[in-house]
């Protein structure tokens, strides 16, 4: 097999457009595949698609295709929180996921005073 030894990384060197990423990023939060959300939304995080996070962790919970207290919401929890250094935003909203309590964490997140913290 060709493909036997390739690398998430190597596939997503592979990917120019950052629309097919988004897309897949936004597919793995839709079908609950956390390896194929989280190395999606960490090649985001490199190319510094941040927005791109933003709305699609924020459409996905509201739509119910992630839920707070899951292997999915902690698996993004953590991800943000060691990838994001760069961007304190998102690694805020990493670190209060794994204590949100309703199924819109974004607004639990600003409401709490937490987005502002410097």
């Amino acid at each position: 097999m060709l493909c036997e030894n390739l690398t998430a990384k190597e596939l997503y060197a592979s990917i120019g457009g950052i629309s097919i990423v988004k897309d897949m990023f936004a597919t793995g939060l839709k079908i609950g595949s956390t390896q194929l959300a989280i190395s999606a939304m960490e090649e985001l995080i490199v190319r510094d698609y941040t927005n791109i996070i933003l709305r699609e962790l924020d459409s996905a919970f509201k739509e119910g295709h992630v839920k707070i207290g899951t292997s999915m919401s902690t698996m993004i929890a953590r991800s943000l929180l060691e990838s994001c250094r760069e961007t304190p935003y998102l690694q805020r909203f990493g670190k209060f996921l794994f204590k949100a309590k309703t199924d819109d964490p974004f607004k639990e997140f600003v409401d709490s005073g937490a987005a502002t913290v410097c």
